[in-house]
């Protein structure tokens, strides 16, 4: 399966990246040093792209697990916590 541990949908959202980063590590952004990915490349990229990182055979099988998923955020409700 190909994989690219996306983390955001464009480069230009490292700065954001960066940031949630810190509050998560309940630091500053230059507290934390190694903690921050080191570039932008964890963004989507396009099919061709792809097809110039990963083996087709890599690609078809992410395609098959892809198709697999039925999952839609329209299925999504907040169910309120039960009292106690």
């Amino acid at each position: 399966m190909a994989t690219g541990a996306v983390t955001m949908h464009v480069r230009s959202r490292k700065p954001l990246q960066d940031t949630l980063t810190a509050v998560r590590l309940n630091r500053s952004i230059a507290e934390c040093g190694f903690e921050l990915a080191q570039n932008a490349e964890q963004h989507l990229r396009a099919r061709l792209r792809l097809a110039n990182l990963y083996p087709e055979r890599a690609l078809a099988e992410t395609l098959t697990i892809a198709n697999r998923c039925t999952f839609s955020l329209d299925e999504l409700r907040y169910e309120y916590p039960m009292p106690r």
